[in-house]
């Protein structure tokens, strides 16, 4: 899903930047950033309704207790809490931080916090 909708987003936010460069048509910058807000909310309605759709077929194998809990957790965000408490308590403690890469994909040097903290 993800390639096909980068795929889709580019080929629909370059349409107007195509047809002037094939001389189609003459380039308007306002028709251009039209085209982009418009692919862009159309491509995301799609993305959220197919994630919705995923997350509902996957709770259904759950109990009531489970799925109300999930769907409690997801509604409200929990989980974007509960990361930034964990690492928190991380950095305060000095302890490692959890799911972060081995190696800085710029630089190739071991991750550490001050990489985590550059801007």
């Amino acid at each position: 899903m993800t390639e096909d909708f980068h795929y889709q987003l580019s080929r629909r936010s370059t349409k107007s930047l195509i047809k002037s460069l094939k001389r189609q048509k003459d380039f308007v910058y306002d028709i251009h950033i039209d085209n982009l807000i418009s692919a862009h909310d159309k491509l995301f309605k799609i993305k959220d309704q197919r994630l919705e759709e995923t997350f509902t077929a996957t709770i259904k194998g759950l109990d009531k207790m489970q799925q109300r809990a999930i769907k409690r957790a997801k509604d409200s965000k929990i989980s974007l809490w509960l990361n930034g408490f964990r690492d928190a308590l991380a950095i305060w403690y000095w302890k490692p931080l959890l799911n972060i890469p081995a190696h800085c994909d710029g630089c190739d040097s071991p991750f550490d916090l001050s990489q985590a903290l550059m801007p």
